[in-house]
């Protein structure tokens, strides 16, 4: 006589759910794996804002990091293109981030070229 195995519905939900959360909390340790670039690239504004966009938050950044910033300061109107055509080439844009007004990052972001973080 075979014997039937019945596995009730909660005890199945509660396994998955297990297993999912697993694969969740994974997921973040994965990333931690990833290479460190040596760098990253910001494009933003020069002047007093980039002197105060260094001391405020690159300087730091490195320090915690050892991950330097180097700045662009391409006018947005002629840095965009470039972004949009590498994007839409499967190439890496000029920089990794555009330090931008929420109307310049909204028609980015409809374009498909931004990254949530």
């Amino acid at each position: 006589m075979t014997k039937r195995f019945i596995l009730p519905r909660r005890r199945f939900l509660q396994g998955t759910a297990g297993l999912a959360g697993a694969a969740a909390l994974s997921r973040p340790m994965s990333a931690l794996a990833q290479d460190r670039p040596d760098e990253i690239i910001v494009r933003a504004w020069g002047g007093a804002w980039g002197d105060a966009l260094r001391t405020g938050v690159a300087d730091p950044f490195t320090a915690e990091t050892g991950i330097e910033v180097r700045f662009d300061f391409t006018e947005d109107n002629e840095i965009k293109p470039r972004i949009w055509a590498a994007v839409d080439q499967g190439r890496v844009p000029p920089i990794h981030v555009n330090w931008d007004t929420t109307t310049n990052a909204t028609i980015s972001a409809l374009r498909g070229v931004t990254v949530d973080l």
